[in-house]
């Protein structure tokens, strides 16, 4: 397995890739590593719907529908959600840290909001935003090539 010890409640990881080298892999392996450990983990996924990170966690031996029944895993579809809705993902993120005691909170693929059309200033307001209530808690975010 990749990460052997639990993740720090202040850790903040931003992951980038290549085509060449991608990072998708670190992306999962912390979501497993925060669920197996019992840490509540919120994934919002920008760039795939849920079955794909489900698809993919399966192989790992997780199921992300049974982690989310248990109040375990949370996911925030942000892939068939229109540019406007950034004040209601970060509504999402914001409940989710004052029902966590140290939440992992997971931004898959941010720049998937600006292909969406989303203007660049909204989305670099919305990044701040998220940065600053995840001061205090797990932050990863994954920026591809």
């Amino acid at each position: 397995m990749l990460l052997q010890n639990p993740l720090p409640p202040d850790l903040t990881v931003l992951i980038t890739d290549t085509l060449e080298s991608p990072g998708t892999f670190l992306l999962t392996q912390f979501v497993l590593r925060a669920v197996r450990d019992g840490r509540k983990t919120l994934l919002v996924g920008l760039a795939h719907p849920f079955e794909h990170y489900s698809a993919i966690l399966k192989k790992n031996g997780l199921q992300l529908a049974s982690e989310r029944d248990k109040g375990r895993f949370a996911f925030v579809d942000g892939v068939s959600s229109s540019p406007d809705v950034l004040h209601t993902l970060l509504l999402a993120i914001v409940n989710f840290i004052e029902s966590s005691e140290t939440p992992l909170i997971v931004l898959d693929d941010i720049s998937s909001l600006l292909w969406a059309g989303a203007p660049v200033l909204e989305v670099a307001r919305f990044a701040a935003s998220v940065r600053s209530l995840v001061s205090k808690v797990t932050f990863i975010s994954f920026q591809p090539h």
